[in-house]
């Protein structure tokens, strides 16, 4: 959770109760109004870097621990609730890839906006992470949301008004 859900270096700056600015809260996923702001509170590329690769780190340790329990749930005793507990981990993996996807493609976004539309690299990376974040989206909507004993699914709170936006101006 501390990996996929909140933003180091704006919990750093902030030093408030809320590390993330609430972009995630209550099951609902905030549109552009909110990332942008805190996009200018992260901006420089120490800590953009900073969180792209805590996004990867939440990844990889729940990878972990799905490889860990896809190995016990054969072991269990009640097989009902290994599965049901290797859902919840997949179904957490799914939304932390989405988020991933989602915010770091609006900030590289952000990064082609500040320069005027003329850094063609970050052009490239925000499109390439916002459309990895429409398969990460729908994926986590229509598939891992209906597992057995997943939680309710996020939903979108100006997120998808925001990517759809983003994109057509990356055309």
């Amino acid at each position: 959770v501390l990996h996929g859900l909140y933003i180091e270096p704006l919990s750093v700056k902030s030093r408030g109760w809320s590390p993330n600015d609430l972009w995630v809260r209550d099951d609902i996923i905030q549109g552009d109004d909110v990332l942008s702001q805190i996009y200018q509170s992260i901006r420089t590329d120490s800590d953009f870097q900073t969180v792209i690769a805590e996004k990867q780190t939440a990844l990889e340790t729940l990878d972990s621990m799905i490889e860990d329990m896809t190995g016990a749930v054969p072991l269990s005793k009640d097989y009902a609730l290994a599965q049901r507990s290797l859902n919840t981990l997949i179904y957490e993996r799914s939304l932390v890839e989405t988020l991933s996807h989602y915010l770091v493609g609006m900030m590289h976004y952000y990064r082609w906006q500040d320069s005027g539309g003329q850094d063609a690299q970050e052009r490239v990376l925000a499109s390439q992470e916002l459309k990895r974040w429409q398969d990460s989206w729908t994926t986590y909507t229509t598939t891992v949301a209906s597992l057995p004993g997943v939680a309710t699914p996020y939903r979108d709170a100006g997120m998808v008004k925001s990517v759809a936006a983003a994109l057509k101006q990356l055309q």
